[in-house]
């Protein structure tokens, strides 16, 4: 049996690194998995890269039975050093691009449910490094039973 999660993540990798649609106008340098994805903002990130990370998991009782409703939430997070070909504008619009292609896509055979932008960085730490930094929560449910 795999994990769910990590099925996923490695199915939004695999979809993110193969987008060519003309409404993705940047190519990221680099898409991959991460651990730790709030590890990436540590150090100056020159190149544009998405980070995929299987942040967590549950699951609610639905019905009398023992079925449930799982949810898997990955965390996408985009970062790049600003400059003055790669502003904060250029950066946000590729985000919404890249959000927009993953909406409502099936992945790994679970389909999207929910879709949220939290704030978890330090902003201030963001802003003297001339850093930019996009956090994507996408979640993906499946009735399964416990």
């Amino acid at each position: 049996m795999t994990d769910p999660s990590e099925d996923i993540c490695d199915a939004l990798v695999t979809f993110a690194r193969a987008l060519t649609a003309p409404d993705v106008s940047l190519t990221a340098a680099e898409v991959r998995k991460s651990d730790n994805p709030l590890k990436e903002l540590d150090g100056d990130q020159p190149l544009l890269k998405v980070f995929f990370h299987a942040s967590s998991e549950d699951a609610e009782r639905i019905g009398r039975g023992a079925e449930v409703l799982e949810h898997f939430v990955i965390t996408m997070l985009v970062v790049r050093k600003l400059n003055a070909e790669f502003t904060k504008q250029v950066l946000a619009i590729y985000t919404r691009e890249l959000k927009a292609a993953i909406r409502g896509q099936r992945m790994a055979g679970y389909p999207q449910t929910a879709e949220a932008t939290p704030v978890k960085v330090d902003s201030q730490q963001i802003f003297d490094r001339q850093q930019f930094c996009s956090i994507t929560e996408f979640t993906y449910s499946k009735a399964g039973t416990a």
